[in-house]
């Protein structure tokens, strides 16, 4: 079973930078994992059966930390700050590529963050520990 592990964000603003983070530590953990912009993960996600896709979303819990299906991104209008975001972007793939299980790992940012994301990144990381030897 093909699996990965993608972060997206931009690594050039800070509050962005927040799954390309946890791509680095995924690699360095030895697991499959790329870094990406919302728009590139169809074609990114092509040939693996199962992905864990990391990204924020704008909230008031600053290190919260969501486990979403794609159903629940169907259910749900969640707030990036891409102007197309993961959800869309998952969307689209799913009518338009070969997309595989996905598991969306969404951290809240706020206006106030006094570490939360840094005690964030290691409860991700073990998330994605269990979740990629689970399956």
């Amino acid at each position: 079973m093909r699996k990965v592990v993608v972060g997206v964000g931009n690594p050039h603003i800070p509050e962005d930078s927040f799954g390309v983070k946890v791509a680095e530590m995924a690699k360095k953990a030895g697991f499959d994992a790329l870094a990406a912009f919302p728009l590139d993960l169809p074609e990114m996600l092509e040939g693996y059966d199962f992905a864990i896709v990391v990204d924020v979303l704008l909230g008031k819990k600053t290190g919260e930390i969501h486990l979403l299906s794609v159903e629940d991104l169907k259910a749900r209008r969640l707030f990036t700050s891409h102007s197309i975001g993961v959800m869309e972007a998952i969307m689209l793939g799913f009518e338009y590529a070969e997309m595989p299980e996905i598991l969306i790992v969404a951290v809240e940012v706020g206006e106030k963050d006094d570490g939360a994301l840094e005690k964030a990144l290691s409860v991700v990381m073990d998330v994605i520990a269990y979740e990629m030897c689970r399956r």
